[in-house]
């Protein structure tokens, strides 16, 4: 610290004991700015730490050049343009000031950062992944803990947690900042022990923690998001004892009376409608998409849909921007992923949620069907494989709900010279097996040997030129579990040209093949083949 501006002299003794005592003089008077020079970016606040004592009156900031920062009756400096001043503060005879360079601002294309865990226990390290265009100003690049300052420590992008709690940070990087991540930091475990809840029901959750630590004495509570879905009871012998009460879905999370708190545990009660006494009619008059996986399942059951019902147009609804990186537009790879699970949360362009699909449930829609068969690598119940021998709408339980097709698809350039080559498809020498779906829509302006005719009204099917095309298993049989495999995609002119689903609420890659090539439809000039497939690259949208 720089010396004081003081009028009188401040004494201090030592006891006996070895304490320092200060002893300030009743008349003394101090006026100090903590920081003896400082740098700011354009467009940048800080507000100045001053030490005062026994003032009397205002303090009275000023800035030399005030077309280069300003400064308020508070302190809080506004840099403005490069250059250099003084911020000075006074008060009566005493005066203190200190020496601002402001530096030109950064600019950015691209500026995002995500972290490749959200929660974490105490000890464990999660790392910071940043996304800035130009890649230049990486070294530049700092981070502010807005919450949680003591419950984390970061150092070369590496975050490790110290004590549980929430934490959100932002990155900076010369006046601007990125968007905003959340960290979750929990003490021990949790999860439920039971696979399927229903109303009436009592289950359990057990604990990483040793018997003797989980007990009536020693939970201090446990905080349900939604108390209406379930309850807690008690617990004794490292088990805690819930009830559940209604259908529906909820997070709860155990915090004990010495301070440490658990993961935050998700928990799904079966709806309780089971749809017995109610009409095809009734359903869809008053019609709302399901609410939780067994909502979806129950409904399955009596061959009802799940999903948006809206009417299908064959050409997909495009997010207008979609994330690019590098000049490739990415595909979301969460790094959780529900191949296993239940429900797959659909996010939007900017990773936040904007819909779900359960698994078991009946979808139609190009969006949803999407989604269903890349969470879970399988086509929805109202699916019905055989594409040449079904049951027309009106013989069905689906009725226009009916669709059709689940089939392999070869992708076979030599045999079908106008289709685009799929990533790695076996057709072709790859490892991954292909299947293809039909999508139910109002027809295909595009290709004249498909009517513009509604996909299924009830009584018939008229299949368009309108399918999705997945990679569904590898070539030595196993199935698809890491998501950088799952590949989707969307053609509505018949295998002539490819859409790729990116994994996120109207994300559609480049449209790339045949007429894409400037070709005609089902023929091309072997000097002008198809376009190629058009890379992306993987990464979650969390926070974008």
């Amino acid at each position: 610290m720089k010396s004081k501006n003081v009028l009188l002299l401040s004494l201090s003794l030592v006891l006996s004991s070895g304490v320092l005592v200060s002893c300030v003089n009743e008349d003394e008077k101090i006026l100090d700015i903590i920081e003896t020079s400082l740098e700011l970016y354009e467009g940048e606040n800080y507000t100045l730490d001053v030490e005062t004592f026994n003032l009397s009156g205002d303090l009275v900031f000023s800035s030399s050049d005030e077309n280069v920062a300003k400064v308020d009756n508070k302190g809080k400096i506004t840099a403005l343009k490069e250059g250099e001043t003084y911020i000075k503060v006074s008060n009566g005879e005493l005066t203190d000031s200190l020496h601002l360079v402001v530096k030109k601002d950064v600019e950015l294309e691209t500026f995002n950062i995500s972290i490749t865990k959200d929660s974490l226990s105490v000890g464990e390290s999660t790392l910071i992944e940043v996304d800035i265009i130009p890649n230049e100003y990486l070294e530049n690049v700092t981070y502010e803990i807005k919450e949680g300052k003591d419950l984390i420590e970061i150092k070369d992008r590496k975050i490790t947690a110290l004590k549980s709690g929430e934490v959100s940070l932002v990155a900076k990087c010369g006046a601007q900042y990125s968007n905003e991540v959340t960290l979750t930091i929990y003490d021990f475990t949790a999860q439920v022990f039971n696979k399927e809840l229903a109303p009436g029901r009592s289950f359990v959750i057990r604990t990483s923690l040793e018997d003797n630590e989980i007990n009536s004495d020693t939970v201090d509570e446990v905080e349900i998001q939604d108390p209406s879905i379930c309850k807690y009871t008690g617990a004794q012998y490292g088990t805690l004892y819930f009830e559940a009460l209604k259908g529906g879905k909820t997070t709860l999370v155990i915090k004990l009376k010495d301070g440490r708190k658990s993961n935050k545990v998700e928990v799904i009660v079966e709806s309780e409608n089971n749809y017995d006494d109610i009409t095809k009619e009734e359903f869809y008059a008053n019609y709302t998409r399901a609410t939780d996986p067994f909502d979806a399942k129950t409904r399955t059951r009596h061959h009802l849909m799940s999903g948006d019902i809206s009417t299908q147009d064959q050409e997909p609804t495009i997010e207008e921007e979609r994330p690019i990186r590098n000049g490739e537009f990415i595909k979301h790879s969460p790094n959780s992923y529900a191949v296993a699970a239940l429900f797959h949360t659909v996010v939007d362009s900017e990773g936040y949620a904007a819909f779900d699909v359960y698994k078991d449930g009946a979808y139609v829609t190009l969006e949803e069907v999407a989604a269903y068969i890349f969470a879970f690598g399988d086509v929805p119940p109202n699916y019905y494989e055989d594409r040449y021998n079904y049951p027309e709408p009106y013989e069905s339980p689906w009725g226009e709900y009916l669709r059709l097709n689940n089939s392999p698809f070869s992708g076979d350039t030599s045999d079908y010279p106008y289709e685009p080559e799929l990533p790695r498809i076996s057709g072709n020498g790859g490892d991954l097996v292909y299947y293809e779906v039909d999508i139910g829509t109002t027809g295909t302006d595009c290709d004249p040997n498909y009517e513009t005719r509604e996909y299924n009204d009830g009584n018939s099917i008229v299949r368009g030129a309108a399918r999705i095309v997945y990679s569904a298993r590898y070539t030595n049989g196993k199935p698809i579990t890491d998501p950088d495999d799952r590949y989707v995609f969307y053609t509505y002119n018949h295998y002539n040209d490819f859409q790729e689903y990116l994994n996120y609420e109207n994300g559609w890659g480049e449209m790339f093949g045949n007429v894409s090539a400037g070709n005609e439809l089902n023929e091309h000039d072997r000097h002008n083949p198809p376009t190629e497939y058009p890379e992306v690259v993987a990464d979650s949208l969390t926070g974008f």
